[in-house]
């Protein structure tokens, strides 16, 4: 994806990712130019050795040991995003991206990861 504005990511209807903010803290802590606030805040810098291909600015809401959705602003390629949302596929609650619902905000549209991805 080259360009995003403001998306909030959930699972599936009625479910949330069976995945606690720590757990998804130690999936992204060692990525090069990513810096993880425990309050769950987050910005990812992404950059292909010293050329900056964009960045990621997130927010994660958890509650009772589990991530009920992700907040992400940002600008970045469709590989950066595939990796970020994909800690949240590997968390075993969905078969793949394209499960994830993606409501863009200054739509009010749900999407899917196809959908958007460019």
């Amino acid at each position: 994806m080259n360009s995003i504005d403001h998306f909030l990511v959930y699972a599936a209807e009625n479910t949330r990712f069976p995945m606690t903010l720590e757990s998804f803290a130690d999936h992204v802590s060692g990525w090069p130019g990513l810096y993880f606030e425990m309050d769950g805040s987050f910005v990812w810098a992404v950059r292909d050795g010293e050329v900056n291909l964009g960045q990621i600015d997130g927010m994660i809401y958890d509650r009772d040991d589990a991530i009920e959705y992700l907040d992400l602003k940002g600008t970045a390629p469709s590989f950066a995003w595939e990796k970020l949302l994909g800690v949240l596929v590997a968390s075993g609650s969905l078969l793949g991206l394209d499960n994830l619902r993606i409501f863009e905000v200054s739509t009010g549209i749900y999407w899917k990861w196809s959908q958007i991805k460019r």
